[in-house]
Order: C-alpha cells, then sequence, then structure tokens
C-alpha cells in the first residue's frame, strides 16, 4: 500500500472509531430526552385534567350538594321550607344540571353513573314544580332526590383530589 493510501484509511479508522462512539452516545442521549419530554408531557397532560376536573366538575358539584344538604336539613319542615327550595335549591339544582350537562366529559368513569341522570331528573321535574308549588303527586312519582348522587359526587371529588395531589407530588 503506498503512503498516501496508507494515510487515508488511518484517518477513516481514526475518524470511524472515534465518530461511530460519538454518534452513539449522541443517539442514545436523544432518545433518552425524547422519552423523558413526553413522560413529562403525559405527567402535564394528566395533572391539567385532574385539575380541571376538580375546578370545573367535581369540586363545584361537592359544594353545591354540601350546601343543598345543609339548607334542607335547617328548612325541612319549617316555615322557610318553601321560600328555601324555591330561593336556594332550586337555583343550586340549575347549576348542578347546567355543570353535568356541559362538563360531563371530566367525570372519572367509563359510563354516566345512574344517580347522575337520576338526579336531572329529579331536578327537571322538581324544578316544573315551581309555579304550582309541591303537592303529595310529586311524592308519588319516583323522583326524589337521588342520595346515590352525592356519594358517586363524593367518591369522584375524592378520587380527582387525591389524583391531582398525587401529581403534584410527582412533579
Amino acid at each position: 500500500m503506498s503512503q498516501p493510501t496508507t494515510f487515508l484509511v488511518t484517518a477513516i479508522f481514526a475518524v470511524v472509531s472515534v465518530g461511530a462512539p460519538m454518534f452513539g452516545c449522541t443517539y442514545v442521549a436523544l432518545r433518552w430526552t425524547a422519552k423523558e419530554r413526553r413522560e413529562r408531557d403525559l405527567q402535564r397532560l394528566q395533572l391539567e385534567r385532574a385539575s380541571e376536573q376538580l375546578r370545573d366538575f367535581y369540586g363545584p358539584l361537592h359544594v353545591l350538594l354540601l350546601a343543598t344538604r345543609g339548607v334542607n336539613k335547617v328548612a325541612w319542615g319549617t316555615d322557610i321550607w318553601e321560600r328555601a327550595w324555591r330561593e336556594i335549591i332550586l337555583p343550586s339544582n340549575l347549576q348542578i344540571e347546567t355543570i353535568l350537562l356541559t362538563r360531563i366529559h371530566l367525570i372519572e368513569d367509563d359510563e354516566i353513573p345512574a344517580s347522575f341522570l337520576n338526579f336531572l331528573k329529579h331536578s327537571m321535574i322538581n324544578r316544573s314544580y315551581k309555579d304550582i308549588g309541591l303537592n303529595l303527586d310529586y311524592l308519588d312519582k319516583d323522583v326524589s332526590y337521588p342520595d346515590q348522587f352525592a356519594q358517586d359526587i363524593a367518591k369522584g371529588y375524592e378520587l380527582a383530589r387525591s389524583n391531582y395531589l398525587r401529581l403534584l407530588k410527582e412533579r
């Protein structure tokens, strides 16, 4: 082999033996960075969803239900019941309906719980009595307040809250 050819072969060998490991390290580092970025993005999206569930769905529903339950306990059977029902409970139920109908995509379950639909039925029928007043026919129609609804909301709220706090700690 001539001297220029030997030099050329040596130079190529040097470039390949130094460059290949550098290329391999760069490739592995880029793949690692992309994987970390995907995991960070996924965690950010999960945290945003948990935050949205608390802020726009489970949080407001949970607080409205606690508040109206408290009003109901205090006012039921007293001379202020009808007024509390018209001015506090019905408007709160309407807010709950609106949240359920516009933010249902934020539920934790795969399916809409039956209690959600039972609450909507209860609230809509209940509201229709506003102009004519409540009477005993209302109680015969099987549209009383579904207790399971508050339990399902409380369960969803606690689940969303614990999920949110866990995701915050993992950041």
